[in-house]
């Protein structure tokens, strides 16, 4: 599985026989080809790129948007699931606009959360606003518990100065996804390179790619050996 940043919370992954872009925004996006399948977790203009609506009418990839994005393909709320050229998706929940989406595709497990995260913004908020993100945050959560992805994609925006990768410490402790890539940092790759000094579960790697174009080889995880014996 190749992995490659396509800046701000955009991602493209390789698996043996497809491709998943996730929240393209600009180059380097790769040319769709067989099997493609492009995400986009909503409509915000840092997530939705409208080449990705062209590509798709024009037959070069399958689209996948989440709840509130009708720009063609499926859309999918949270709870709903879809098959998509071989894919199985499924769609969770957002603490802001949309859904996130569990890929299951070639023995692989791939998540990517959109703008699902811990939106506490704790140096400016109310301590009732602080309560009410941290309730709709758990709440989210609770779906994804132990789900164990092969990768997964979690916003460290550093916008929010005070515990900033709060968010994504606790996804990584409940979810326990083999690696774990920040995202969502805009122009301060700092976060992400920080973020990836702190203590992880046991099990749990941070993987920060800062630079757009930058790509990692991930060899195949337990996850895959159970696809591969099952067909």
């Amino acid at each position: 599985m190749q992995i490659t940043y396509l800046g701000h919370s955009g991602f493209s992954v390789r698996t043996q026989n497809h491709l998943l872009i996730f929240d393209a925004l600009r180059a380097p996006v790769p040319k769709p080809e067989d099997h493609a399948i492009a995400f986009v977790s909503h409509g915000h203009e840092d997530h939705y790129w409208p080449a990705i609506r062209r590509w798709h009418e024009e037959g070069l990839c399958a689209l996948v948007s989440g709840e509130g994005l009708a720009i063609g393909g499926i859309c999918l709320k949270r709870g709903e699931r879809a098959d998509v050229l071989g894919a199985h998706v499924q769609a969770f929940g957002s603490t802001d606009a949309g859904s996130s989406f569990l890929a299951c595709v070639d023995g692989m497990k791939i998540y990517h959360a959109g703008d699902f995260n811990l939106w506490s913004w704790r140096d400016e908020s109310t301590p009732l606003e602080i309560a009410e993100a941290d309730r709709a945050f758990s709440d989210m959560l609770a779906d994804l518990k132990d789900l164990r992805p092969d990768v997964a994609f979690f916003p460290v925006d550093p916008r929010m100065q005070t515990d900033y990768d709060e968010g994504a410490l606790r996804f990584a402790q409940a979810v326990r996804p083999r690696w774990l890539i920040p995202m969502h940092f805009w122009d301060q790759p700092n976060a992400a390179l920080d973020f990836a000094r702190r203590d992880m579960p046991q099990g749990v790697e941070v993987l920060p790619l800062v630079q757009p174009g930058q790509c990692v080889d991930l060899p195949p995880t337990e996850n895959h050996q159970k696809g591969r014996a099952a067909t």
